[in-house]
């Protein structure tokens, strides 16, 4: 019985429907109908994936229902049989020989998937930070394990990549060029010999888990809450990795999708919710790793498909190809060879309320820069989560003068090897004492980047209001709070410490975008002089 025929009959459902839609895939039958997609594994065995038995589709079926509902817990339903009765009629769940299985799931709306969002110039940046949180989040409670820690290892790493190199050789000339491969290989050689501690260190710090394994824009839905789903569940390897890994899976995406801007962003924010910023050592060589995985798969079809979709298939394993060589080409610029633009180093300064975060993050997502938050480095020092707010009397807590010293000391820290990778640098900070200015002041001129302090004044009644709305919707990692705003005022020192064109003041009592253009007019002043 072929079951593609026999289950576009609605009546082989367990709820009514108007109407039955069949894809397929290399390993899937998935039909979907009003309200439910039902996902059935077809009987084939690609070494990597082995579904050749009942069995076998039974256990990964059940596999992918527990899996998934890490993620989306009330999309993915439930495994039922699917039966013949003595009619030669299937139905699901119904009565007679179980003769496959199938996936239960809620059907989603397609129209709100990441990818139809970002086709249709819909994705917006709100989006992808919530996305970057659900991620985090994910990462945070993920499992780990001795076992999983395995698929850290340097050993285990040389393995994947040289596979996939002996896998291409023979496309060299087709969806590859020489050049390209020999690129990409020399790369990937290098960091596996010269970089091995951040490995290590990756293993030490927990970082691999189990993770999602297919982390793309295909997977996503922007509903409320976000839904990620579609994990791989056919092979442990695949999902067992550094979370460095994962994320850039989504990254490369976007950047394949053009959207750069988009993918900066997913970084940044991924960085602000999960604390690791030991990601940034490792997302470009994984980015690296991700795009050249997609350019083999997609290159795989050219050695079974039709003529007329093997063309298809080289067009976009090239893309894929040149997009790896695009980031090997990123990251030699940034070490080996001279940087493309100037460096820059730009700090926020001024009273809380006065809307540093807002600015600091609009110049850093235009630019592309890396953003740096005190309040999110500051309860990273203190262990605690970034959305737990610490609601202290002035100068106590987590807020006393050594802990703030502490701070300060990381973010030019953390600024520093950002610098000194060619990456400028945007800092949200009051910087309310002029000792901290002047230490970051002098990290600009030790990284010859050109430094800008962006001071942000505002009417207090304006300021009382934010921070009242702040409190209440409880939407920022912020703890400020218009009870210790005198305190903060009285020991704010006055910014008279740069060259006219290093100090731009901008009053935000005005619109926003009066705001922001003031700002990014001036930096691109600075630019061009």
């Amino acid at each position: 019985m072929r079951l593609d025929i026999a289950l576009m009959n609605k009546a082989a459902y367990p709820e009514p429907t108007h109407r039955i839609e069949l894809v397929q895939t290399h390993i899937s039958l998935v039909f979907l109908t009003d309200n439910y997609v039902y996902k059935i594994k077809k009987p084939v065995n690609f070494g990597f994936l082995d579904f050749s038995t009942l069995e076998k589709r039974r256990y990964y079926c059940e596999r992918e229902v527990e899996l998934n509902k890490r993620l989306s817990p009330d999309v993915y339903l439930a495994v039922l049989p699917v039966t013949m009765d003595s009619a030669s009629t299937a139905t699901i769940d119904g009565k007679g020989q179980i003769i496959e299985y199938a996936v239960k799931m809620q059907r989603l709306p397609t129209e709100k998937l990441m990818i139809k969002l970002l086709k249709g110039n819909c994705l917006t940046r709100e989006m992808v930070e919530d996305v970057a949180k659900s991620i985090a989040l994910f990462h945070a409670k993920a499992a780990r394990s001795s076992e999983i820690d395995k698929f850290g290892n340097i050993e285990t790493i040389k393995k994947n990549t040289y596979e996939n190199f002996a896998q291409t050789q023979k496309y060299v000339g087709k969806s590859i060029t020489k050049s390209q491969y020999d690129a990409i290989r020399s790369f990937t050689d290098d960091y596996l010999t010269n970089r091995t501690h951040l490995f290590s260190r990756r293993v030490a710090e927990g970082k691999i888990k189990d993770c999602h394994g297919d982390l793309h824009l295909e997977h996503i839905c922007i509903t409320e809450p976000i839904k990620i789903f579609d994990c791989i569940e056919f092979n442990d390897r695949f999902r067992y990795s550094d979370t460095a890994a994962d994320i850039a899976f989504l990254a490369m995406d976007l950047d394949y999708h053009n959207r750069r801007d988009l993918s900066t962003a997913l970084m940044d924010d991924y960085v602000r919710f999960s604390g690791d910023r030991g990601v940034l050592d490792m997302v470009n060589f994984y980015k690296v790793y991700r795009a050249y995985v997609r350019g083999k798969v997609t290159s795989f079809l050219l050695d079974s498909s039709e003529p007329s979709s093997q063309a298809e298939a080289v067009r976009t394993a090239q893309k894929y190809f040149t997009l790896a060589a695009s980031y090997v080409h990123e990251e030699s610029m940034t070490h080996d060879g001279p940087r493309q633009s100037r460096l820059n180093l730009v700090i926020t300064c001024g009273l809380m309320g006065t809307g540093k975060s807002t600015i600091a993050k609009i110049v850093a997502e235009k630019n592309g820069w890396a953003l740096i938050s005190s309040d999110e480095v500051r309860k990273q020092l203190a262990k605690i989560p970034a959305t737990q707010h610490e609601y202290v009397p002035w100068g106590k807590g987590i807020y006393t003068t050594d802990f703030t010293e502490k701070t300060y000391k990381r973010m030019n820290e953390i600024a520093e090897r950002l610098l000194r990778k060619g990456k400028s640098v945007v800092v949200d900070a009051s910087f309310a004492k002029k000792r901290e200015r002047a230490a970051i002041y002098a990290l600009a001129k030790a990284t010859d980047a050109e430094f800008t302090c962006i001071e942000l004044v505002c009417p207090e009644d304006e300021i009382r209001k934010r921070l009242k709305t702040r409190v209440d919707e409880q939407r920022t990692i912020s703890d400020g709070r218009w009870a210790i705003f005198p305190d903060q005022k009285a020991k704010f020192e006055k910014v008279d410490d740069f060259a006219n064109e290093e100090h731009i003041l901008v009053d935000t009592g005005k619109q926003k975008d009066e705001s922001i253009e003031q700002v990014m007019h001036a930096l691109e002043t600075r630019q061009v002089n």
